[in-house]
């Protein structure tokens, strides 16, 4: 809105018989108004000098002349920056629709200060909620129980929920709108849709992080947590519900071990019980090798942990410390279960020719098995 009415109009410079038009509006960029006071009838009249004032500053309106208060362009460009700067248009432009349809185009929030019979406006307050979905708070009670007004609210601002008619916040597809668009509406639906295990699936769906509000007697329960991780993972994710998962159910071995199935890094929400335990580390390590990067510290600086590991799962000598890289015996052991294991043992040690036989002992297993199968 500034920029355009600025390119219909003259610049200020010729108003500047002072020449300090340019070092007024440096001032101004950096917070002196009073510079302004400086500036004379002649700048504080023209609307170009005013509009570049405007761009620093929004609060230059208030040394602006009468008539540029009372400017539409120039309100309109305030607006644009503040919606309190509504409040200094005449009582006339307040109750003008077409004023007042610029004005929430320009900020939704602008709405708030309107006359009341355009908060009833269904052109005006959707414009308004396009503009700032949480622009719906200063709507006619009669808009906020639309369900257009709201869903055009909830898309552009997902916590406008919150100034939906409480029957709208319970309808489940507007609720997925907001929660679509900011998760955080969730805590602005009510409970009973907290507590549907459709609904929270569907949420989850989008985001894991909508577990957090998920009923805590659905928190609590392992099949419906199990299907979320499932969900989770539709979504591009990797167990990250477990995180909001109760702490009963985070010390689950059969179910962090079913999640570990499916996404190895889902160990790492685990209760520190689970990840330091020796033979529940080991089942996690067999099911999926990263496992063993959120074994607890202990186990992962523990050799014979280490060598059990690498005998069960070869390839997480990827996720083994360094140190452990160039221990010659724990490297020959990872590739004699799996002969990819090489390419993560420390350069020293790939050439190493009682590790290269043993590859090449593991690649003519597989062979023979491969035709003993064919044969069969």
């Amino acid at each position: 809105m500034e920029d355009r009415a600025r390119s219909l109009l003259d610049g200020w410079e010729g108003c500047d018989s002072q020449g300090c038009g340019s070092a007024i509006l440096e001032r101004v960029r950096r917070g002196d108004l009073k510079a302004l006071a400086a500036a004379g009838e002649e700048l504080l009249g023209n609307r170009s000098f005013l509009l570049d004032a405007l761009s620093r500053d929004v609060r230059a309106l208030d040394y602006a002349s009468d008539i540029l208060q009372a400017d539409p362009v120039v309100l309109l460009a305030a607006i644009a920056r503040s919606a309190y700067s509504t409040q200094l248009a005449p009582d006339s432009f307040l109750k003008d629709p077409a004023f007042v349809q610029q004005a929430v185009e320009c900020n939704g929030h602008a709405l708030e200060f309107v006359d009341g019979e355009l908060q009833k406006d269904k052109t005006i307050v959707m414009a308004a909620v396009q503009q700032s979905g949480s622009s719906l708070q200063y709507a006619a009670g009669s808009l906020r129980v639309d369900v257009e007004i709201v869903r055009a609210a909830v898309r552009q601002d997902g916590l406008a929920l919150e100034y939906a008619a409480e029957q709208l916040q319970a309808t489940p597809d507007l609720a997925l709108d907001a929660a679509g668009q900011n998760m955080s509406a969730l805590k602005f639906v009510p409970s009973i849709l907290l507590s549907d295990r459709g609904f929270m699936l569907k949420a989850i769906r989008r985001s894991a992080f909508a577990m957090q509000f998920a009923a805590e007697s659905l928190r609590r329960d392992k099949d419906f947590v199990f299907e979320a991780i499932k969900q989770d993972g539709m979504a591009g994710r990797d167990g990250l519900v477990l995180q909001f998962a109760s702490e009963e159910l985070r010390s689950d071995r059969e179910l962090l071990l079913k999640a570990c199935r499916r996404f190895g890094s889902a160990i790492r929400l685990a209760s520190s019980a689970l990840l330091g335990d020796r033979k529940f580390m080991w089942e996690a390590i067999q099911l999926n090798a990263v496992a063993l990067q959120f074994a607890a510290e202990n186990l992962r600086s523990d050799r014979s942990f280490i060598l059990e590991a690498l005998q069960r799962k070869g390839a997480c000598l990827k996720y083994v410390p360094e140190e452990f890289l160039t221990d010659r015996e724990l490297v020959i052991e990872a590739v004699k279960n799996d002969r990819s294991a090489l390419n993560y043992a420390h350069e020293n040690l790939r050439q190493d020719p009682t590790i290269l036989s043993e590859v090449n002992r593991a690649v003519s297993l597989s062979n023979r098995d491969d035709s003993a199968g064919e044969e069969g």
